[in-house]
């Protein structure tokens, strides 16, 4: 299969992930660095980076099963969303990690004060895809 194949952007998913984002509860609480794993278990449950979220969205039972228990690397998360959002493994890396990001992303990304201006930041991020 060619790359051109399997790289067709998913504008529908990258959407409703943007929305799922804005939706998950906790948005009060203290920001919890949530691009800094794929997935953590904190006072408020799983929290996710773009990455994990994508694999709890719309992956597999078997995907979501090895992400929350640890079972996944962080390549393989990677290589799963990508795959899930129709995107190419280097656009992936730059929306997945955060050090990637411009400047000026990256600073408000680390001027959050709680986990709902975290998940807004995402959220934007996947937004500029569209």
């Amino acid at each position: 299969m060619k790359s051109s194949d399997v790289d067709v952007l998913d504008r529908a998913r990258i959407a409703q992930l943007a929305a799922h984002l804005r939706s998950l509860p906790h948005a009060d609480a203290p920001a919890q660095d949530a691009m800094g794993d794929y997935a953590k278990q904190t006072d408020c449950g799983t929290v996710c980076c773009i990455a994990g979220e994508t694999v709890l969205v719309f992956g597999t039972e078997l995907e979501r099963s090895r992400l929350t228990t640890g079972a996944h690397t962080w390549s393989s998360v990677q290589s799963v969303a990508c795959r899930l959002l129709g995107l190419p493994l280097d656009e992936g890396v730059t929306l997945f990690h955060s050090t990637e990001w411009s400047a000026k992303e990256k600073e408000a990304y680390c001027a959050a004060r709680t986990l709902g201006e975290e998940r807004e930041l995402m959220a934007r991020k996947l937004e500029a895809l569209l």
